[in-house]
């Protein structure tokens, strides 16, 4: 696969488009890579994985674009190929990552994919993650949470 580089402000991104795997010969120079996630996730319909340095000298890290109002991602997988996706094609996503948590009710032990405010990708993060839609239950108790979780991670 060709790389294909997106820019944030001044954070320059690794963009994986739909069905794209993270290449081999990349896959030890990623933090927090994970095989079976990026294979899971590949074609997820609300997300797209980027690879990012949090800070400089810091090894690469796998974050998660994400967007809850219903985008067609599939055309900006091509604006992106082609080198023409400006800031405004990435209007409606927020960043997340992928973390272990726990239910505090039914102690289940799931694998999420979070809102990750602490890399500032997006000028206006706060502001995006307050429109945005969160899973608001746990999916095996039914539980209702605060967490701020983007989608479940099933492998």
């Amino acid at each position: 696969m060709d790389r294909l580089i997106v820019t944030f402000d001044s954070r320059q991104a690794l963009y994986m488009p739909a069905g794209h795997l993270v290449d081999i010969d990349i896959r030890d120079q990623i933090g927090n890579f994970d095989e079976l996630e990026d294979r899971a996730l590949a074609d997820h319909p609300r997300m797209r994985r980027i690879l990012v340095r949090p800070m400089p000298h810091w090894p690469l890290a796998c974050f998660y674009l994400h967007w809850s109002s219903g985008e067609d991602l599939t055309i900006l997988d091509s604006l992106v190929r082609s080198g023409i996706a400006t800031q405004d094609d990435f209007a409606n996503a927020v960043l997340g990552e992928a973390i272990g948590m726990t239910c505090m009710e039914c102690k289940a032990q799931l694998r999420v994919v979070t809102w990750s405010p602490a890399l500032k990708l997006f000028t206006d993060s706060n502001t995006r993650a307050q429109s945005h839609s969160f899973k608001k239950k746990c999916p095996v108790c039914h539980h209702a949470w605060t967490a701020s979780v983007l989608e479940f991670i099933d492998r």
